[in-house]
């Protein structure tokens, strides 16, 4: 239900959508995501330290990089059923 991976994150004034991606891809990403903000790169585990010590020669700081599990799938909720998941949610951690 989950996989292991790394995630890169670097604000988009750092540098160009079209560079940050073209490093990526090339050291090996799986994914590249263009957020509000930010900049994502998605890696393998086994990768993430080569794509960030590549991203590292162009960009100085991140805004988060590290590894963890990301969920397979996700649902979208409405209002409502967003609403009873929280009152569940409060309701167990009592």
């Amino acid at each position: 239900m989950f996989s292991i991976c790394g995630i890169i994150q670097f604000e988009k004034n750092k540098i160009s959508e079209e560079e940050a991606f073209e490093i990526a891809i090339n050291a090996g990403a799986k994914d590249c995501k263009n957020l509000k903000d930010n900049f994502e790169i998605v890696t393998d585990k086994e990768d993430f330290y080569k794509i960030k010590t590549q991203l590292e020669k162009k960009i100085e700081t991140f805004s988060y990089s590290g590894i963890e599990w990301k969920a397979l799938n996700f649902i979208d909720l409405n209002k409502e059923q967003r609403e009873k998941i929280l009152e569940i949610l409060s309701a167990l951690e009592e």
